[in-house]
């Protein structure tokens, strides 16, 4: 197989499977109990929802620690990819009035999607050095 799709879902890296094979997979389990060892280290591995308040798990202190965040660096898990950072931010923003949301010309669309579903004028006039942020938002007026 030849895969030439690199750009919206790369494959595998060898060497990650083979961390997950050994290091994960030995000790998976059901997230959704704690009847046994396996179950609990896999809890540990994701935050719980508890409304909009992520528990504090040891998945946010290895992310934390990986990006040298300190203690009053907020790690939160956003769902799937960038589009789930891109809905969880839009929801947190909780705007009144719809934005202008400026765009580069590799957007992947589906990053759009969330905005434009929420009245935003998506802006994605080219960009050069010389043009300010006040500049682009009189020419998307």
């Amino acid at each position: 197989v030849v895969y030439c799709d690199y750009t919206a879902s790369g494959r595998s890296l060898q060497f990650i499977e083979d961390y997950i094979l050994r290091e994960v997979l030995p000790c998976y389990g059901n997230t959704h109990t704690t009847t046994s060892i396996t179950s609990l280290q896999s809890t540990l591995y994701r935050p719980l929802n508890i409304g909009d308040f992520y528990s504090r798990h040891e998945a946010k202190d290895i992310f934390r620690n990986a990006v040298h965040a300190s203690e009053h660096d907020a790690v939160i898990f956003a769902g799937h990819g960038c589009t789930g950072a891109v809905h969880k931010l839009i929801h947190a923003l909780d705007l009144a009035e719809p934005p202008i949301v400026f765009v580069g010309p590799c957007e992947h669309h589906s990053n759009l999607l969330p905005w434009r579903e929420r009245g935003a004028k998506v802006s994605d006039k080219t960009w050069n050095s010389h043009c300010s942020i006040k500049e682009r938002l009189n020419q998307s007026s």
